[in-house]
């Protein structure tokens, strides 16, 4: 029999021809694509590899490692620097003793001693010795006059003139500025 003849052979080999077709086309796009795939991730593998990325996230393991192993002694610089903050404004706001003693102590003639000095938060009361009542007067005089001119004190207050047997003391209370 001739193949012309048979048309039922034809039309079978006519059908199968588009299948095979379309079957070699979606292998040729499933090789290709498996092709850039892979060739896509080993790119990103050697990227990765070459990349610095590796290396900063070991450091940044290596920093959060430091920083966790020295938390406490962070917590305690902070909690001595919060301390000491305290401190000084408690320093700042605190009288000023030393300075009053030498405004009184540097207007002491010579001649003049101190027998008793005690201080509180408003005044000075002390109480100065001398041999004669010259440097005594010369010593009340110059706190009186600064206490009128409002330089170092408000007020200059005696107390009291006794004379022992060899010697005048006087006790008197300083208020400072």
């Amino acid at each position: 029999m001739s193949r012309g003849i048979n048309l039922l052979g034809r039309k079978q080999q006519t059908a199968i021809a588009p299948v095979q077709t379309k079957l070699n086309k979606m292998r040729a796009f499933a090789m290709g694509s498996l092709f850039l795939v892979s060739a896509s991730s080993i790119i990103i593998f050697v990227l990765i590899t070459f990349s610095p990325l590796p290396a900063v996230q070991r450091q940044a393991d290596t920093a959060s490692a430091t920083l966790a192993q020295s938390q406490q002694t962070i917590a305690k610089l902070l909690l001595l620097h919060d301390r000491t903050n305290a401190s000084m404004d408690i320093i700042k706001k605190r009288t000023r003793f030393v300075q009053q003693i030498q405004l009184i102590t540097g207007r002491l003639p010579a001649g003049v001693r101190v027998k008793e000095f005690s201080l509180s938060k408003d005044t000075i009361s002390l109480t100065v010795t001398s041999s004669s009542l010259a440097p005594l007067d010369n010593f009340v005089n110059e706190l009186v006059s600064s206490a009128d001119q409002k330089k170092d004190f408000k007020k200059v207050a005696l107390g009291g003139l006794e004379q022992t047997d060899s010697a005048f003391e006087m006790t008197m209370t300083v208020t400072p500025l």
